[in-house]
């Protein structure tokens, strides 16, 4: 399961513990992608105009069989930051800076896939 904290900017998604899997190794995958409104301010401290951007970041993991063909997922969770935003977005003069006003997240997609497959076999999306 997994939940949004627009307070936080951060979708977090519980573990759980699959049977059967043998001694097959998963990747857990989480994107998130969020909306952001920005202002460009010059030199001067004026606000100069204001942006909007779509970022997208995402975190993965590598989980192993512990034993008796189960495989533990781990919780795993992923924030969109300040940092992400601007890192993703320049003002359009080099002399004005970015100022992040809100972050809000508008989607995400989370995944289990096994070892020697193309397609997961979990998938989240919210």
């Amino acid at each position: 399961m997994c939940t949004v904290n627009q307070a936080t900017d951060t979708v977090s998604c519980t573990g759980t513990t699959i049977g059967g899997v043998g001694n097959t190794a998963a990747t857990v995958s989480l994107r998130v992608t969020a909306t952001a409104n920005l202002t460009c301010t010059n030199r001067g401290g004026n606000l100069v105009e204001p942006h909007s951007t779509t970022v997208t970041d995402t975190t993965t993991a590598r989980e192993f069989p512990s034993r008796n063909g189960q495989i533990v997922i781990d919780p795993i969770s992923e924030r969109i930051t300040a940092g992400d935003v601007t890192g993703a977005f320049t003002c359009p003069n080099p002399n004005w800076t970015e100022d992040v006003q809100s972050i809000t997240i508008t989607g995400f997609t989370y995944t289990v896939t096994f070892d020697g497959f193309s397609a997961p076999a979990i998938r989240v999306t919210g």
